[in-house]
């Protein structure tokens, strides 16, 4: 009842969504929350829309660090590893984005850390995050 009583979206995110989304790139949410209140949180965001998948931590997929929902994805959309990303805050995304053979984006601004894993890229917001992919 109270997933989005004190959240909010960072700085430039729903925009920064909007364009990439309006440029066709496909875009989704792999976390290892419960995807049911996932997906509440992102509706409520004003964002669920930008996603062309949500999966979450109560699906058919195991827990990040594992690839298996990145690699699923990618399948599913018949993408080359050359053409997926991974933006994440945590090692665990990392990890699973390496594993998956992802290009790695860490954001600076969230709650992770990096540990033992090297991103690609770091990046200190989203909008930079977005224009490092567009780089490509």
């Amino acid at each position: 009842d109270h997933l989005v009583e004190s959240t909010k979206l960072y700085p430039g995110v729903a925009a920064t969504l909007q364009d990439l989304s309006s440029r066709g790139i496909k875009l989704a949410v792999v976390t290892n929350k419960n995807c049911g209140y996932s997906s509440r949180i992102l509706t409520a965001l004003g964002v669920a829309d930008f996603f062309s998948d949500i999966i979450g931590g109560d699906g058919d997929y195991p827990l990040k660090p594992e690839p298996d929902a990145l690699n699923a994805l990618r399948e599913k959309y018949a993408l080359s590893t050359e053409d997926c990303w991974m933006v994440g805050d945590h090692y665990t995304d990392l990890e699973a984005g390496r594993r998956a053979g992802f290009r790695r984006i860490m954001v600076t601004y969230g709650f992770g850390e990096e540990q033992n894993e090297t991103p690609d890229y770091t990046a200190s917001s989203f909008n930079e995050a977005a224009a490092i992919i567009s780089g490509f």
